[in-house]
């Protein structure tokens, strides 16, 4: 293929087309990508391959604190429960109130760094000393007063820990913002009179992602 026809194929290809296009050439990448999706769908599928009332909560005192086999893969609690069987059941729940959770931080936290970092003066400041009030309460005592006055269930756990995630991504998202905004391409589309939201939202935040993405990583 010629180096004219190679450029023209990049062009062609959507932002979502070239971020699989360099994930398909890391294997790393790639080995992680499919070790999270087994997870998921494994934990997705253990209300059809378990018996929760055998094999997640059954007691079995007899084959209390077995050591790892191949009848109990991850061996036995002190109730002779299958360790390996509670994981992968409860994993359906850990891994929705991760995703959620951190969606709700993402959302909220992005748009708030983002017009922190590129609005700056008086917005700035407001944002940011409300973000300094939220990072100074101690994530799990903010979790347990949100749940209290919200009252106790998996949709209050996901906002209580979605809140308290939110400064880490108010922090990173604005420090991205403020390296961005001076570049000329962003100086270029206020010539032309593009809407600010419009920059912010074509033109900054696709050339923060990267630590935004680890953040989120991390979270989940």
């Amino acid at each position: 293929m010629s180096s004219e026809k190679r450029t023209a194929k990049r062009k062609r290809r959507s932002r979502a087309g070239e971020i699989w296009h360099r994930l398909r050439k890391n294997k790393g990448a790639i080995a992680g990508l499919f070790i999270i999706a087994l997870l998921a769908l494994t934990a997705r599928a253990a209300n059809w391959i378990l018996d929760y009332d055998k094999q997640v909560i059954g007691q079995n005192i007899a084959e209390r604190l077995q050591a790892p086999s191949s009848s109990h893969w991850m061996g036995t609690d002190e109730l002779g429960r299958d360790i390996f069987c509670r994981l992968l059941y409860g994993a359906r729940f850990s891994l929705a109130v991760g995703i959620v959770a951190v969606a709700i931080a993402l959302a909220v936290g992005v748009t708030l760094g983002a017009i922190a970092g590129y609005y700056g003066g008086t917005v700035e400041d407001v944002i940011m000393r409300v973000t300094d009030i939220f990072a100074s309460v101690p994530n799990m005592l903010m979790a347990i007063v949100i749940v209290s006055a919200l009252g106790a269930n998996t949709l209050n756990l996901m906002i209580a820990v979605g809140v308290t995630s939110v400064p880490q991504f108010v922090r990173i998202t604005r420090a991205s913002v403020l390296t961005v905004r001076s570049q000329e391409y962003v100086e270029a589309s206020r010539s032309i009179g593009l809407l600010e939201p419009l920059i912010i939202l074509h033109h900054i935040l696709p050339n923060c992602l990267s630590p935004i993405i680890v953040q989120t990583t991390l979270r989940i």
